[in-house]
């Protein structure tokens, strides 16, 4: 199984960097300069102190979201090439798993890239003699965020798109999902009444940092594991069609 993993990474590695459009990489490469360099530069020598700093560990994953992971089943179906790919040894878990790293991997690369564009772009701008960069602890903090965003992501985003008929639409219905996702939390929140919003409120300042991320990390592995088996049981599926 291991083997079939790195095959199946190996092989989108190799196909994003020599297959995906000149016009993709640009768009990400912008993409990447705006948050990595712009961003930083206008929130000035604090920037690691604010909490939308935190953000970076999750502009990794949409990116990787928005860019790639409609292009891992549907793209393959497009292009003919899923058919081969299941008349070869490899099981279908072995293939689902190993799109599934190959994306959390992309994510990651996209944080390490962005994280080293904010330290080069503040110190280039506001460097006076003491070196900036991020505490150790942050560091830490960011590691976990992008470790569990990338994998939430990435399962949430192939759910959605192995089923759509052609990129392009698996595109649209994702970012729309996606957007939904961000945006309905803050939508609910300004709807709520009064006393439940403070109910929430004083329940969340009660309770120990360690024990909302243990909670939230514990809930995560939950959903991951249950969005896995539903992408291993659609796969299974779209493979008896093809």
């Amino acid at each position: 199984m291991i083997n079939q993993i790195q095959a199946i990474v190996w092989k989108e590695w190799r196909e994003f960097f020599f297959q995906q459009s000149i016009k993709g990489k640009l768009q990400t490469i912008v993409l990447i300069a705006a948050i990595g360099v712009i961003l930083p530069i206008n929130k000035g020598p604090q920037w690691f102190n604010f909490s939308f700093f935190y953000g970076v560990a999750v502009i990794g994953p949409l990116i990787m979201a928005v860019t790639i992971v409609c292009d891992l089943f549907v793209g393959e179906r497009e292009r003919h090439t899923l058919e081969t790919l299941l008349a070869s040894r490899l099981s279908d878990k072995g293939i689902v798993l190993g799109k599934i790293l190959f994306a959390v991997s992309y994510a990651t690369c996209i944080t390490i890239l962005l994280l080293m564009l904010n330290v080069v772009a503040l110190n280039v701008e506001y460097y006076k003699g003491t070196f900036l960069i991020f505490s150790f602890k942050s560091a830490l903090i960011l590691a976990a965020i992008n470790f569990f965003s990338a994998f939430f992501t990435a399962l949430v985003g192939i759910a959605i798109t192995i089923g759509a008929k052609t990129v392009k639409q698996g595109q649209l219905t994702l970012t729309i999902t996606l957007l939904a996702l961000v945006l309905l939390p803050t939508i609910l929140l300004r709807i709520l009444p009064n006393g439940f919003r403070n109910t929430i409120s004083h329940y969340y300042t009660s309770i120990s940092s360690e024990t909302i991320f243990l909670l939230a990390s514990l809930g995560l592995v939950i959903i991951d594991l249950l969005i896995l088996k539903m992408i291993f049981y659609r796969f299974k599926k779209l493979s008896y069609h093809l």
